[in-house]
């Protein structure tokens, strides 16, 4: 599982706003319409999801796919920049469980088959491991053991 959870979290500093700011006018440079005045407040919310063990979320308006952390709440897609979001980035949405999921998943050694999305729930992958032979300990909320 691709995850920063054990390393410092991840802030957005001067220099890579910068960075964003060249690449959003770069983007506006190519289809002939200057930039917009830069805010790097989150606008829009992208749902994250767990693709061959890394999480990752849609831009709703390129369809491609970036890879995000749950320590660093902010997405922005480098293939359009978002573009159609004022190149404002946007809230990245994890569920309240996501280290659950990540353990649940990180069971299974193939990273081909450490896929979640919404709405599934930790006790369907716990059910999915079981049923191919993945077995494990689960650290439930409260302290609770499953096996």
């Amino acid at each position: 599982m691709i995850t920063l959870f054990d390393h410092p979290q991840v802030k957005i500093m001067p220099k890579e706003m910068q960075t964003v700011q060249r690449v959003c006018a770069f983007i506006r440079a190519q289809v002939g319409k200057p930039p917009p005045p830069f805010d790097f407040r989150p606008r829009g919310e992208v749902v994250a999801y767990v693709n061959h063990g890394r999480w990752v979320a849609d831009c709703p308006f390129c369809a491609s796919a970036m890879l995000c952390v749950p320590h660093d709440p902010h997405f922005w897609c480098v293939e359009c920049g978002n573009y159609n979001n004022q190149d404002a980035p946007m809230a990245v949405v994890f569920p309240a469980n996501w280290r659950d999921i990540e353990q649940t998943l990180e069971m299974r050694r193939d990273a081909r088959n450490q896929n979640w999305k919404p709405p599934e729930t930790v006790d369907e992958l716990v059910r999915e491991n079981n049923d191919h032979g993945v077995r494990g300990i689960y650290m439930i909320p409260g302290g609770k053991v499953r096996r």
